[in-house]
């Protein structure tokens, strides 16, 4: 056998040796790693009522959906508003309570949504999240009736509006 031959068998044993090596010495130092340091749990984003903050409770009354807080009724509390980029701002808080058993929404036991949009088809995703999102707290029943909600300056028929509620949670 040639000396070219050995030479080049003894690197190759050299080599896979060093590779094997050098593999075991990675996985080694990356199980170390993640034992020193355990993985945080994956949180999801926070929903645009959590980041307001605002305590949601179920309300007796309607829910009113409306473009502008003067077309909301006085009494009608809290008024919540989803703005363009589908957040939340609060417009009008709902009165202190009375008493403990008091739900926190104003006298008419009602409450209001400010929309975006005059139409509910002009919405988009993040739009209608954080409105079905408000819906699914105010209102307990599923599915959701018509009948507890109210448009006041939004336009919406009652097929378009059925698909929407459909979607609370």
């Amino acid at each position: 056998m040639s000396p070219l031959l050995l030479r080049l068998g003894a690197a190759l044993a050299v080599a896979l040796v060093a590779t094997v090596a050098l593999q075991g010495w990675i996985t080694d130092a990356d199980k170390q790693a993640r034992a020193r340091s355990p993985a945080a749990p994956v949180q999801a984003p926070p929903t645009p009522a959590e980041v307001l903050r605002l305590p949601l409770s179920s309300v007796p009354g309607q829910l009113w959906l409306a473009t502008r807080l003067e077309a909301v009724a006085p009494d009608v509390a809290p008024v919540v508003q989803v703005l363009r980029d589908g957040s939340l701002a609060l417009r009008r808080a709902a009165p202190l309570a009375d008493n403990p058993s008091d739900r926190g929404h104003g006298r008419a036991g009602a409450v209001a949504v400010l929309l975006p949009a005059s139409r509910l088809s002009a919405l988009d995703a993040a739009q209608r999240g954080a409105l079905l999102e408000l819906v699914g707290a105010w209102l307990d029943e599923r599915p959701v009736p018509l009948a507890r909600l109210r448009l006041v300056d939004v336009t919406a028929d009652p097929a378009e509006l059925a698909r929407l509620l459909a979607w609370v949670p």
